[in-house]
């Protein structure tokens, strides 16, 4: 029987959480990594024999996601000031922090959503 609209969304939660458990058994899933833009990889529950290619496209949430607004990315900036993992602002998900130091000692940083792909880019100038 295939997953319902709330077990995806557990699905595409407990994925962008590190987390690999089937909603409908609590079995343990296997996640095969995509390197395709815009996806994720594909899950699959040999238990309950279901499947499902965790991506933007397929995500329940994807009516939802959008540009972050300037509130949105100041709070995105200042948790990084804070050296605290920013956390989506659309999705909840737990941003990805990237960034490239210079000679300067300032860092160009780019925070990026792995599930919404909404980003934020600014210099830190504390290195």
């Amino acid at each position: 029987m295939p997953w319902s609209a709330e077990q995806l969304r557990s699905v595409y939660t407990n994925v962008y959480a590190n987390r690999v458990v089937c909603p409908t058994c609590d079995g343990s899933l296997k996640l095969s990594r995509s390197k395709a833009a815009g996806e994720f990889g594909r899950v699959e529950c040999s238990r309950c024999n279901e499947s499902h290619n965790i991506a933007q496209r397929n995500d329940p949430l994807r009516d939802s996601f959008r540009e972050y607004t300037e509130g949105e990315r100041k709070e995105i900036i200042a948790a990084d000031k804070r050296r605290i993992e920013p956390v989506c602002p659309i999705d909840r998900t737990t941003m990805i922090v990237y960034a490239q130091r210079s000679l300067a000692l300032n860092s160009q940083v780019r925070v990026r959503c792995p599930r919404c792909g909404g980003e934020v880019h600014f210099k830190r100038l504390y290195g």
